[in-house]
């Protein structure tokens, strides 16, 4: 299942977007602030139109929105699970253990069901609005901002998570971020965005490694991409391209 922009305008924040987010894959749409990346988000969600273009859209989308208690409304963890089921009209034959079931996915255990979600820390919740999604099966999965107020620990869960929707699950992820190490470590392709219009296409490897372009563009480099560069323009070492820095630290011991 894949979705596509097809020379899309809205107003004045987007002009002639083309993306084609293809199935069972992880692309990320990255860009500054005032970028254009919101409203992307709100046109697949269907929040809104385009003003002109056309979207190709599958009916079964999930949106985990960038801040979690906005996305949340009931007052156990529980009762919001249910609550994505009823809205789409999920009426599973054992709702008790669905429920629980889509709580362990999330890497959370049954203890979670009777607590106030507003009560859990920002990347407990921000599990907990994962889970709500995922309970719907949804093919495409859209992630804004996923970071936002996360520490390490969470991030490394919430990439754990995401590896395992893709390759166990075959979904479809979408990331909307601006958070270039996040996106780096676990994209396949990269969309760039700058005043509503896309400046490049590729894989990780393509975009971040067009140093040039990442400087006109103001995009920040990787840290592991900014290492490697350092020891090659420095040490004249040539370590190539690596996701995880443990990987990278493997390849320097190599030279030792």
């Amino acid at each position: 299942m894949e979705i596509k922009f097809i020379d899309v305008i809205y107003k004045n924040i987007l002009r002639n977007v083309n993306f084609n987010f293809k199935s069972n894959t992880i692309s990320s749409v990255i860009g500054l602030g005032a970028s254009g990346k919101s409203t992307i988000v709100s046109l697949i969600s269907g929040n809104i139109k385009p003003t002109s273009g056309k979207i190709e859209l599958s009916k079964s989308i999930g949106i985990v929105e960038q801040n979690p208690e906005e996305q949340l409304i009931n007052l156990t963890v529980e009762d919001e699970i249910a609550f994505y089921l009823d809205a789409h009209n999920c009426h599973k034959d054992d709702r008790e253990k669905h429920i629980k079931d889509t709580l362990r996915m999330v890497g959370l255990d049954t203890s979670y069901l009777k607590r106030n979600p507003f009560t859990l820390s920002i990347g407990e919740m921000k599990l907990i609005t994962i889970g709500c999604v995922l309970a719907f099966n949804p093919k495409i999965i859209v992630f804004d901002e996923p970071t936002t107020g996360l520490d390490n620990n969470a991030c490394d869960s919430l990439i754990k998570i995401i590896r395992l929707l893709k390759n166990r699950y075959h979904k479809t992820i979408i990331i909307i971020s601006k958070d270039v190490d996040f996106v780096h470590k676990i994209s396949d392709n990269i969309y760039v965005i700058d005043g509503g219009k896309v400046v490049k296409t590729g894989t990780k490897y393509d975009v971040f490694t067009d140093f040039s372009f990442l400087k006109k563009y103001q995009i920040g480099i990787p840290k592991v991409v900014a290492f490697s560069k350092y020891v090659l323009d420095n040490k004249k070492i040539k370590l190539g391209y690596r996701d995880e820095i443990n990987d990278l630290l493997k390849d320097i011991y190599r030279y030792k």
